[in-house]
Parts: C-alpha cells; structure tokens; sequence
C-alpha cells in the first residue's frame, strides 16, 4: 500500500478536492472544492492523506469529501475520501483499508486556507479532544443564526 501511494503522488501536479464523497456520482461532475499546484502545498496534502496508520477495515459511510489526484496532462490517477475525523480511504472499493491520519487537524487546517468549507469546525474539533469532550452549542435567535459555538465539558 506505501509503494503504491508512493507512487501515484510522485506522478501527482494537481491535487483538486471535491464536494462529496462516494455516493456523490462520477468526479467529473461535482463541484471542485479547491484545486492545489504548488508542488510545495501538494507535498504537503501529500504528506498528511499518507501518513498514519492502516486500520484494516473501512468506514461504512460514504464521506464528505474527495481528493482527487491528476497528472500533468489532466489525467485523473486515483482518488480518495475523508471519513470521519482523521479516516481517509484511497481507492475504497479496491483497497478496503482506511488510514487513520497522524495528523487530521493539519489536513483541515491546509484544506481550510485553500477555501475548502466547514474545515475549521473540524481543525477544532482534533485540536480540542485533547482537553475534554466536545459539544456543540447553537443557534440561538436570528443573531446567531447558523453558528457554532464549540465548549469544553470538563
């Protein structure tokens, strides 16, 4: 599983991310999220979808978001989807082993300032388990209309 992945970043030059996961259709037709050339930022993306542990199973979900691997003339590699907090699955229906991520809270962070939505409730969320459970507070009136208010039960 290392080799390959190995392999499809090292021919990877654009990283797009996808609204959906695997029930959302085909890749060709769902809205791109964000798309990433910098080979720095793509060694980055790189770094964190392949970096964890293999859990030897995968999630029953379909998840939320897809990562889109192309080549240098456009030509879509391989793909993979988030689960969860911290899971991703390369090639779901092939593979059938998630990657638990060392570090989630980075990859929302990095997918957050390329102006992929709803990351930072997630970056929060990794940040803050360490320091108890987490719970959501909102909306409360028109004032806070669609907001989230994260705390800390101790």
């Amino acid at each position: 599983m290392i080799s390959w992945l190995t392999d499809v970043w090292s021919r990877t030059h654009v990283v797009q991310i996808l609204d959906g996961g695997e029930d959302a259709g085909p890749l060709a037709d769902r809205r791109i999220l964000a798309e990433l050339r910098n080979p720095s930022t793509i060694e980055a993306a790189r770094k964190l979808t392949t970096t964890g542990r293999f859990t030897g199973d995968i999630c029953r979900c379909p998840g939320d978001t897809t990562i889109a691997l192309h080549d240098d003339s456009g030509v879509l590699i391989t793909s993979a989807s988030l689960h969860g907090y911290g899971n991703i699955s390369w090639e779901r229906q092939r593979l059938h082993n998630d990657l638990h991520m060392a570090d989630p809270a980075a990859l929302h962070l990095l997918l957050a300032t390329h102006g992929v939505p709803d990351q930072i409730p997630l970056f929060l969320r990794g940040r803050l388990q360490t320091f108890g459970s987490i719970y959501v507070l909102g909306p409360f009136g028109d004032r806070f209309a669609g907001s989230r208010y994260i705390g800390i039960a101790r």
